[in-house]
């Protein structure tokens, strides 16, 4: 027979992330299945996140210094949404939320994300940067969840894309015409 707090403690190796401490890929598809295909509503907001460099950081600093920067971003994403709803690791560097956030309160939440971000520089040296992309339902008429993940995903990849561009990185991790 298994104590209550054996069973606790099971419970929450299966739905925390060891690394972040926040709910893992599991406890997405859960919440994921619990929502089921039924269309949301309100103020339903699906967001999708990767970090940037992340390569980049693990092949010049070290892995530790690139989980320095997956812990903060799971941190950063973690204490501003929480408020509204599930932050999730569903990927080595990736994120998802499902959360609830007022339409007044939006612009200020991702503004935050991206000043938390700005501001945070780890032990080695090295700068947070997450490509989100997040969409709300009343985007599109009748949503499901897979409509708002698919959307959500889109948006963070052209997120993904603008950042390289704009900094002149390569994707791979390497900096833009070191490689030729």
């Amino acid at each position: 027979m298994i104590s209550r707090k054996k069973r606790r403690d099971l419970d929450r190796m299966a739905h925390i992330d060891n690394t972040t401490g926040i709910k893992n890929r599991r406890s997405f598809d859960e919440a994921v299945a619990q929502i089921g295909n039924e269309p949301v509503s309100g103020d339903f907001i699906l967001l999708s996140s990767d970090l940037n460099e992340l390569k980049q950081v693990n092949d010049t600093m070290g892995h530790e210094a690139g989980d320095e920067l997956i812990i903060a971003a799971a941190h950063c994403l973690n204490s501003i949404m929480e408020p509204y709803g599930g932050v999730f690791r569903v990927g080595g560097d990736e994120f998802a939320a499902i959360v609830h956030i007022p339409r007044e309160a939006r612009q200020a939440v991702f503004d935050r994300i991206r000043e938390n971000c700005e501001l945070w520089i780890g032990s080695c040296g090295q700068k947070l940067s997450i490509s989100v992309g997040y969409v709300a339902e009343e985007e599109i008429s009748d949503p499901t969840l897979k409509d708002l993940r698919v959307e959500a995903e889109r948006r963070m990849d052209e997120a993904k894309t603008r950042y390289y561009r704009e900094t002149g990185h390569d994707r791979r991790g390497a900096r833009s015409g070191l490689n030729k």
